[in-house]
């Protein structure tokens, strides 16, 4: 057995969390078939438990540093039980496992009660993960906009400085309506290019988002596998280039792209009819590309 010694690492976001893990093998070497999510695998009825597990056996022969494994116990327990079982969890992740374990996995009241009432319970712990994705997915989007302190100051500087005083082709100048339109008629050339209004719409959207300039924009474009979420759409009719951009971000950010962009445009049931268009990606993103980690959705950060 892999898992009589076991450790947790807690992590705040789906972003650390994966970069933790990504650490992790390249420190150690895992088992064959012993790096996965139990979660993934969990009946539809059961769906919510977000945890990434690996199993290591030892240090990785190009890791010339002792670090904790020489003489120590950690190396006792690689030699004795054949691995070192490591969960890595977001810190929401982590509440609902707790609970859940608590309460269904090992609790004696739930195998007590009926089986309606269990499954009355299985759908509240599945609305139960449909919040604490959307939480992992705020998380998410917050630690982006902190990613970019300067921003705004470089926004607010230009009140006093003209925009020719800025480095020439630098992406750090503010996005322009000429370079969104560039930059869609690049990405979606077989879409209808959008009106005036449109394309004002479009800079509403990305400014809400917080992507400021060209290369925040294009880095979290270049994360998402377009054709794919035009697949998931399944429309009838064709659509313009800012429709597009909509739904890709959508893809990226998930579930929080309806908070951010909610009040944007014209149309008042906006909010409903986001929430709408991300059950068609929901689960459904190649893993690698946004919203799901794997999840989601996981989700890139640019």
């Amino acid at each position: 057995m892999t898992d009589i010694v076991a450790v947790r690492v807690i992590t705040y976001s789906v972003t650390d969390r994966d970069r933790t893990c990504d650490l992790l093998r390249q420190r150690f070497q895992v088992l064959p078939g012993e790096d996965k999510n139990p979660g993934d695998v969990k009946p539809p009825h059961l769906r919510g438990y977000d945890c990434q597990h690996l199993v290591v056996s030892r240090e990785n022969e190009d890791i010339s540093a002792d670090w904790l494994t020489a003489g120590g116990k950690l190396e006792q327990y690689f030699q004795e039980f054949g691995g070192l079982e490591i969960q890595v969890r977001t810190v929401a992740g982590h509440a609902w496992a707790e609970f859940e374990h608590a309460r269904r996995y090992k609790g004696t009241p739930y195998r007590a009660i009926g089986e309606q009432d269990r499954g009355t319970i299985d759908q509240l712990f599945g609305a139960a993960a449909d919040a604490r994705r959307a939480l992992d997915e705020t998380f998410v989007a917050i630690d982006r906009i902190l990613a970019r302190p300067s921003m705004e100051g470089e926004v607010k500087s230009e009140q006093h400085h003209p925009v020719e005083s800025l480095a020439p082709g630098s992406n750090d100048l503010p996005l322009t309506h000429d370079e969104l339109d560039d930059l869609l008629r690049e990405r979606y050339p077989k879409d209808r290019a959008p009106s005036p209004r449109g394309l004002d719409f479009g800079m509403e959207l990305v400014g809400a988002c917080g992507l400021l300039d060209l290369g925040a924009l294009d880095r979290s474009l270049s994360t998402i596998d377009s054709a794919q979420v035009e697949g998931l759409m399944d429309r009838t009719a064709p659509v313009t280039r800012v429709r597009r951009l909509d739904d890709d971000l959508l893809a990226y950010f998930g579930e929080m792209y309806v908070a951010l962009t909610r009040d944007c445009g014209s149309v008042s049931a906006r909010a409903r009819q986001l929430e709408w268009r991300y059950d068609r990606l929901r689960g459904k993103l190649r893993p690698g590309l946004s919203g799901q980690s794997k999840a989601s959705p996981v989700v890139s950060e640019d």
